[in-house]
């Protein structure tokens, strides 16, 4: 879980106007994934980056507690997916996990993985995607930077 900072804390940077004032770390009342206005029951999800852990593998979490049905996980590290999935699939039996091991960069590999993930869930249609996977290549201008970084 992402242990960053702590709920209700002020602005961690005074360097930079913010106009976010409070900080959350955790889940509150208000948008807390049990509530049943919130419920993801009969939904499906993909995670892009659900294997690297930290903000996909808690995002994961929200969605398994919000009672999501199907949940695809894609990302680079095989056995990072599998230790997720059987985490989830330990506390949440009803919950389908399918994961789908591709880079970002290769988009054909992405395609078919999406492809793939449509297919197997009801009406081959995703109800939500989580764009989490990152990559950051050396920091250079947005001029200079190689399109393909």
């Amino acid at each position: 879980m992402f242990s960053g900072f702590s709920s209700h804390a002020p602005c961690p940077s005074d360097s930079f106007p913010s106009p976010t004032r409070t900080y959350h770390a955790d889940t509150y009342a208000s948008v807390s994934p049990s509530l049943s206005q919130l419920s993801t029951e009969g939904k499906s999800a993909l995670i892009t980056g659900g294997g690297a852990g930290g903000i996909g593998a808690s995002i994961a979490a929200s969605l398994r507690r919000s009672g999501i049905s199907t949940l695809g996980l894609l990302g680079r590290n095989e056995s990072r997916l599998l230790e997720i999935k059987q985490t989830i699939q330990a506390i949440s039996p009803k919950t389908t996990v399918p994961i789908y091991i591709a880079d970002l960069i290769d988009q054909l590999a992405v395609q078919l993985a999406v492809s793939s993930f449509a297919a197997a869930v009801p009406g081959e249609q995703i109800d939500i995607l989580v764009a989490n996977a990152g990559y950051l290549a050396d920091i250079s201008s947005v001029g200079v930077a190689d399109l393909k970084e």
